[in-house]
């Protein structure tokens, strides 16, 4: 049952498009108290926790790229720092959280150009969780819905891969 329901609410939200993927700041709750410590200009507080990133210090990424969501609800670059949090839940090697964030990216900006590797990614977050037929799913999608990105003939070769494993 709980699979389906998965599957279920895949096929729809990848399908029907993004849809609106609620109040990311509501799990911002513990970067609150942080906040405070970054600066007035969004993008100043944007590019502070776009170092932790590239200085590969992950938990700190996450802190800062969460108080960004809470302090700057409207920030002028939600899709970077929604993509920035995703990435840095990535590098932790939280894949629960890293398919939460790019899955919700999916849904808030699935018209930009990174959609489709973020679907990809979402994909590659299932079968790392074990989840083979709802991430042969994510991957069927980025080859229906984004056949001439880069990421459909990747989708194209997973799919074959985990299919061939199926088969054995």
């Amino acid at each position: 049952m709980h699979k389906f329901t998965v599957h279920a609410f895949l096929a729809i939200t990848f399908l029907a498009g993004p849809v609106f993927a609620g109040d990311p700041a509501n799990t911002a709750a513990p970067a609150q108290l942080r906040s405070a410590a970054l600066p007035n200009d969004p993008e100043a507080a944007y590019e502070l926790a776009d170092k932790a990133l590239k200085a590969a210090d992950y938990a700190k990424a996450v802190d800062l790229f969460l108080a960004n969501i809470n302090k700057f609800p409207k920030h002028p670059r939600m899709q970077d720092v929604q993509w920035g949090l995703a990435e840095a839940y990535r590098g932790k090697g939280d894949t629960e959280q890293t398919l939460v964030e790019y899955s919700r990216f999916y849904q808030d900006f699935g018209d930009t150009p990174r959609a489709a590797e973020a679907l990809f990614k979402v994909g590659g977050c299932y079968e790392a969780l074990g989840d083979k037929m709802t991430a042969m799913l994510s991957y069927k999608v980025v080859t229906k819905k984004f056949p001439t990105s880069a990421f459909a003939e990747q989708a194209k070769t997973r799919l074959r891969e985990l299919q061939s494993k199926q088969a054995k």
